[in-house]
């Protein structure tokens, strides 16, 4: 998103800006010219859909919140795991009751069962977030 024209380098074809922060995929890209949004004083164009996508994230380590790596889990569930990695996205509140921010673990046989960590939430923007252990049994999970 580029909120002045002094954010956005552009002749009478094309724009060239600084994406925001975000995750996600199928992006979508509207131009609108003009000093506001405004439908009086501004003009926006159609929304184009994109190929555009952010990376997908990655998880390299997995840790107990006291730093501990987290290689026991509890049946019972309930445990804080701290996940490490890239392109986790900005920072999330669960003030609004939703996440944004899923993690699932299990064993790496696709016919084995899954489990969806609960209550995630980016901590450290795009490199740190926190979720819920799901009860359950099984070794050798991956995240």
């Amino acid at each position: 998103t580029a909120e002045s024209a002094a954010d956005a380098d552009y002749d009478s074809n094309t724009f060239v800006c600084t994406t925001g922060e975000g995750y996600g995929g199928v992006l979508y890209w509207a131009v609108t010219v003009g000093l506001s949004t405004n439908a009086a004083t501004s003009q926006t164009s159609s929304i184009v859909e994109s190929d555009v996508s952010h990376e997908a994230p990655s998880i390299s380590s997995v840790t107990y919140k006291n730093g501990n790596a987290a290689t026991n889990l509890s049946t019972a569930g309930s445990e804080t795991i701290v996940l490490e990695g890239t392109n986790f996205g900005p920072v999330t509140t669960s003030s609004s009751g939703t996440y944004d921010f899923y993690a699932t673990y299990g064993p790496l046989t696709s016919s084995a069962t899954k489990y969806d960590a609960s209550s995630c939430l980016v901590t450290t923007a795009h490199t740190e977030a926190e979720c819920t252990t799901a009860a359950g049994v099984g070794a050798n999970l991956y995240w």
